[in-house]
């Protein structure tokens, strides 16, 4: 009899173990797919005005730049493009939320005394996540495209409601 018994106790533990390792693999995918498709999606939001191209600068399309990062998020993720809500059978509970997506062309770079963008300087905005205020800081090389992204995991926790976390993503231009 104590061997049935301590068999079941190793059994259970065995299983649990089993239960925790799944859950964390999906939570780290999870990141990891999110983190990825912000990247891309940075990339996307890149969107140069023509216009400022010929006197040497990059200066990104406010207009065009969060429909961009909008779609292609919808696009890497299978969420829908209107809200950003999860489709069907998806790894994602709720509907992703832009915490920020700034555009960080050489029109917002500090100038020097001859009016030209000096490369590097830290950038530092505040965002809002989860009712709290969050600074966001990067050290912006040339133009650059920081996001700003949070979702929550479709993860049933044993423990709790199901994670909700941020990523941040940049896409740069590098200056030599």
């Amino acid at each position: 009899m104590k061997v049935v018994i301590q068999l079941c106790v190793w059994s259970i533990v065995f299983i649990t173990l089993i239960a925790y390792q799944v859950m964390d693999r999906m939570l780290e995918t999870g990141e990891h797919r999110a983190y990825a498709a912000a990247i891309i999606a940075v990339h996307d939001a890149a969107v140069v005005k023509r216009s400022d191209l010929s006197s040497g600068w990059i200066v990104f399309d406010p207009a065009a730049a969060p429909d961009s990062f909008r779609k292609s998020l919808g696009l890497q993720l299978k969420l829908n493009p209107d809200d950003l809500s999860p489709l069907p059978d998806s790894m994602w509970k709720e509907p992703f939320k832009i915490i920020g997506l700034y555009l960080l062309g050489d029109d917002k770079a500090p100038k020097d005394a001859r009016g030209q963008p000096i490369y590097p300087y830290e950038f530092t905005a505040n965002a809002v996540y989860r009712g709290k205020t969050i600074q966001v800081k990067e050290t912006i090389y040339g133009p650059s495209v920081v996001g700003v992204i949070e979702f929550t995991h479709n993860v049933n926790l044993p423990w709790g409601p199901p994670p909700t976390s941020y990523k941040k993503a940049i896409y740069r231009y590098k200056i030599s």
